[in-house]
């Protein structure tokens, strides 16, 4: 590569015709798959916005092949959400990171710490790389999900959450974005609500400065609907250690009510009366009279540097897998796997812990790999419906089981995404994850319809197995739907509304 080429962005066709996801369940046909590199030299902001421009040329590319564009983060997603027909753009290796100038940052940004505070992130970055940069500066994310294969970008376009029941989810903590929104045009949106960077900032990035709430809301959560999501703003915190504790507990009322409501007093958890960060409930459903279910709690602690972190090898399970990548194990192992092979390997993989665990959140949440072949569905219900939805979930395991797989519940805080899925205030983020299997599939079905039979308000993850008709869609967001179309068309033309388009949005109208 010469001197010049050296300041230009790199796109490479890697001639693929197809594209399986990361969990191996569908294989799209394509047109073109493409890797996107920065340029290797020039000064962080020259090589980001040299790739802009590239991101740009490539929606001329789209529009004049009459193809959709979509971008592809981790992969991670279970769902068809990035799946185009098209041209799909490999967004991995875009990975610059850049601290703010206090300049830049709005007088009016309400955070005491500013600009330390903020991040403005290339969307490939992936999780564990953010872990890792922010370590070195003393700082962390708010919150993340169990696996750090995901990119920033598609964790959030997804709705990617944790269970950190006050901090929320990714959503929660992304201030800013910077969107390709055409083959000529890119913006920097921000809440006018909430103020964060000043024109120059945008001015920098050569992007148009738009300040709304009602589109920066629509795209938070946009599915890839909006545009190639180039750069994230967020909001981080001083970087702190986390005490984690697992043991089982009776499923009792005392359970149920706390489960409901979150109130802690009635149940005996390691931090006694302290409020934890983290609360999940891992439910065996053949072991759930002779051993009650799994609890998870994790307590924020004030860093050190004497600590023992958390034994974990790259690509192994670690202290805070969820249960998809542990059945997935099982499945990559045993092909056909049973209730009572995963009991075994759940038994083994998700043990009581004799001794708290202590680290980082990225020490924690280490998973990068996804293993074998697996089925996932969650589900977004309001507090006061945890054991109302789990319940039901039960007693169909019951009827038309047996479902191989497990049930956690991971508690969440709402946030103000148009279609964001954790809309309720306090969202019980309902889990099953399972042998990708036709009896697991249809054990999801039945488990929808009856969600919406007996009435009990939902959503779906847009990240896991979903499959929602026009009809179901209105039913579950209301108004949110005209709301997210109409940001929408305001922000794209109808050429470019076809070209972020793909399948995934129009079996559900949008």
């Amino acid at each position: 590569m010469s001197n010049g080429d050296d300041q230009k962005p790199r796109l490479e066709d890697t001639g693929a015709a197809s594209w399986p996801n990361k969990h191996l369940i569908y294989d799209q046909p394509l047109r073109h798959l493409y890797n996107l590199w920065n340029p290797l030299k020039g000064g962080t902001f020259d090589r980001y916005n040299a790739t802009t421009q590239a991101i740009l040329d490539l929606v001329v590319q789209a529009q004049n092949e009459n193809v959709e564009l979509r971008a592809l983060g981790g992969g991670w997603s279970l769902s068809r959400a990035p799946a185009t027909d098209g041209i799909l753009v490999n967004t991995k290796p875009l990975n610059l990171f850049f601290s703010m100038d206090a300049d830049l940052v709005d007088p009016a940004y309400s955070d005491p710490e500013r600009e330390q505070t903020l991040r403005f992130l290339q969307c490939g970055n992936s999780i564990l790389e953010l872990h890792n940069k922010l370590r070195d500066q003393k700082r962390a994310l708010r919150n993340c999900g169990a696996s750090n294969g995901q990119t920033i970008a598609g964790a959030l376009s997804t709705g990617t959450h944790g269970a950190a029941i006050d901090a929320g989810s990714v959503a929660n903590y992304v201030v800013g974005l910077h969107i390709v929104v055409g083959p000529n045009r890119h913006v920097w949106l921000e809440r006018a609500s909430y103020p964060v960077m000043t024109k120059d900032f945008a001015d920098a990035l050569g992007a148009e400065w738009i300040r709304d709430d009602a589109l920066f809301n629509a795209a938070l959560i946009s599915l890839g609907g909006f545009g190639i999501i180039h750069g994230v703003m967020i909001e981080t915190e001083p970087l702190c250690l986390f005490e984690m504790h697992r043991s089982h507990m009776p499923f009792d009322a005392s359970m149920r009510q706390t489960m409901n409501t979150l109130d802690f007093s009635k149940i005996a958890l390691p931090g006694g009366a302290e409020r934890p960060y983290h609360f999940q409930v891992l439910v065996n459903p053949y072991e759930l009279d002779a051993k009650g279910v799994s609890v998870t709690t994790m307590y924020r602690r004030a860093y050190r540097d004497d600590y023992t972190p958390p034994p974990t090898e790259l690509g192994q399970p670690g202290p805070g897998d969820d249960a998809l990548a542990v059945i997935g194990t099982v499945t990559e192992l045993l092909p056909i796997a049973t209730p009572k092979i995963i009991n075994t390997f759940m038994n083994s993989v998700f043990p009581d812990l004799a001794q708290p665990v202590l680290g980082t959140l990225g020490e924690i949440f280490s998973n990068t790999t996804t293993r074998g072949k697996t089925a996932s569905t969650s589900m977004g219900v309001p507090l006061a419906s945890a054991t109302q939805a789990l319940d039901l979930i039960l007693q169909l395991n019951r009827n038309k089981g047996p479902y191989t797989g497990i049930i956690s519940l991971r508690y969440v805080k709402g946030n103000q995404a148009t279609l964001g899925w954790q809309r309720f205030p306090l969202t019980c983020v309902i889990e099953m994850d399972g042998a990708y299997s036709d009896r697991s599939l249809a054990f999801f079905d039945a488990v929808r319809e009856a969600m919406q039979q007996q009435q009990i308000p939902h959503t779906f993850h847009w990240g896991k197995m979903v499959k929602l008709s026009p009809d179901e869609l209105v039913q579950l967001y209301g108004d949110a739907v005209n709301q997210w179309r109409s940001a929408r068309e305001r922000l794209l033309d109808q050429a470019a509304r076809n070209t972020f388009s793909n399948a995934f949005l129009r079996d559900m109208g949008l």
